[in-house]
């Protein structure tokens, strides 16, 4: 009995993290994507780029417009990018 206890904390604490992962993954996404603003939870690891838990931004001004532009990946492969050329 005591077995079967441990082993469903143990996933409901692995649920849990999930859980916050998503919602701090998801926060930065919209963050940047809809809402023009910087990500939440990266760390700023160069001028442009910024990096989560599996995440990474990297923002930079258009040359032109001035508009910001941004390039979205998630474990390494890229999402979501608005860079124009």
């Amino acid at each position: 009995m005591q077995k079967k206890k441990t082993i469903k904390r143990i996933i409901l604490l692995l649920l849990v993290l999930i859980l916050l992962w998503g919602g701090a993954f998801v926060t930065d996404y919209l963050r940047v994507t809809t809402l023009d603003k910087r990500p939440l939870f990266c760390l700023q690891t160069d001028e442009n780029c910024y990096t989560g838990l599996g995440w990474q931004v990297e923002i930079c001004p258009h040359p032109i417009t001035g508009k910001e532009e941004y390039c979205f990946s998630l474990f390494g492969k890229y999402i979501e990018s608005n860079i124009t050329n």
